[in-house]
């Protein structure tokens, strides 16, 4: 049998037999108690365990208290020195305990108790010690440090609404800060923004090129944008779609080239695709290029499906250059060139696709900075 009882049954325990459970905060002149306490079961004993503790003053005569958070106490009886009573707490522990107060300074008791591992036997013994105490200094100290606890989750809820981490609010870890309101309104709005719904399409494509097998953090990213339009309100192809109407105006160039191929496609195909050094792309389609380049979009592509009037490869090269629309997910989105072949051989595709991947990663790190990615 594993000998075992758990601190809040110890908890408990103590707070019963010395009567420390004190529910104001104010300071309260106390006295201060030793407890020492032994358990015994199936012939295995547990070393003595000694607590000290700081109780209201004029309780040293007094019986427990009748009851507390953790533990109800029934069938109370005193008899001159000796009190016995049942008790029975959440944990599961249950017994009935026998106190007798040796002097106004000293008390023990035994009891017979009952937990899920079976049954035991606790001895204890109480001796008050010189000094004076607050007993409730020990409540305060308990109450601050859970208001701290509580501040720093919401410091932490906040910042990462801030940054869209979008696994503390949606998915099976979302625990922490799934009952923070003012979080998840904040999380929401970030959300909705161009560069927050960039973010969670990202994730999207992303899962799209992860294995089969990667497991569950593959199914929580091919749901992101998802998920969170669920929790937020929104759905996702209107705010794209929104967002897109203004994108290139406001020369978003990352959200314009990323989520909105059926635009930025065209555009790459007039201004950046078979440009160099003898034809130069023009300064004001600079910036729309790199992001272009850099968000997955296959220039020699859409160079290619520009020269072609066939409505199939159109259609490829819409999905192969910057991913799919909101709430979707293409398992080719960014990946143009990993279906390119430089000479129509095997080994020229993996050379292709070679200099694609190293495109996307000068691009990815380039934009690092930017999205803190």
């Amino acid at each position: 049998m594993h000998l075992s009882l758990r601190t809040p049954a110890l908890t408990a325990l103590l707070a019963i037999t010395l009567g420390q459970v004190v529910t104001a905060q104010a300071p309260t002149p106390g006295e201060r108690w030793r407890t020492t306490m032994s358990i015994e079961a199936m012939g295995m004993k547990m070393p003595g365990m000694t607590n000290e503790v700081c109780t209201p003053k004029g309780q040293e005569n007094q019986p427990p208290p009748m009851a507390n958070d953790d533990c109800q106490i029934s069938n109370m009886r005193q008899q001159g020195n000796k009190t016995s009573f049942d008790m029975q707490c959440k944990s599961g522990m249950s017994g009935r305990m026998e106190m007798t107060q040796e002097s106004p300074t000293k008390w023990s008791g035994r009891m017979q108790a009952r937990t899920s591992d079976g049954e035991m036997t606790v001895a204890m013994s109480s001796e008050k010690l010189p000094g004076e105490c607050d007993a409730n200094a020990q409540l305060r100290k308990f109450n601050k440090a859970m208001a701290d606890g509580a501040a720093q989750q919401a410091q932490a809820c906040m910042a990462s609404a801030r940054e869209v981490n979008w696994r503390m609010f949606v998915g099976p870890a979302a625990v922490t800060c799934k009952d923070d309101k003012a979080a998840i309104n904040a999380f929401c709005s970030q959300a909705k923004s161009m560069n927050g719904y960039n973010l969670l399409a990202r994730e999207q494509r992303r899962a799209a090129r992860l294995p089969a097998n990667s497991g569950t953090e593959r199914e929580l990213m091919r749901t992101a944008l998802i998920d969170t339009g669920k929790l937020c309100g929104f759905a996702p192809e209107t705010v794209r779609t929104q967002h897109c109407a203004n994108a290139q105006s406001q020369k978003a160039w990352t959200f314009f080239a990323e989520d909105c191929p059926e635009l930025a496609r065209p555009i790459a195909q007039r201004e950046c695709a078979g440009r160099g050094f003898t034809v130069p792309v023009a300064p004001a389609w600079k910036d729309f290029c790199a992001a272009y380049a850099a968000g997955g979009g296959s220039l020699r592509a859409a160079a290619a499906t520009a020269e072609s009037d066939s409505g199939a490869a159109t259609s490829s090269a819409t999905r192969s250059a910057t991913g799919t629309s909101a709430g979707t997910v293409d398992a080719g989105a960014n990946d143009t060139a990993d279906n390119t072949a430089d000479d129509g051989t095997a080994e020229g595709s993996q050379k292709a696709t070679d200099k694609a991947k190293d495109a996307m990663k000068k691009g990815k790190d380039a934009l690092k900075g930017l999205f803190g990615r």
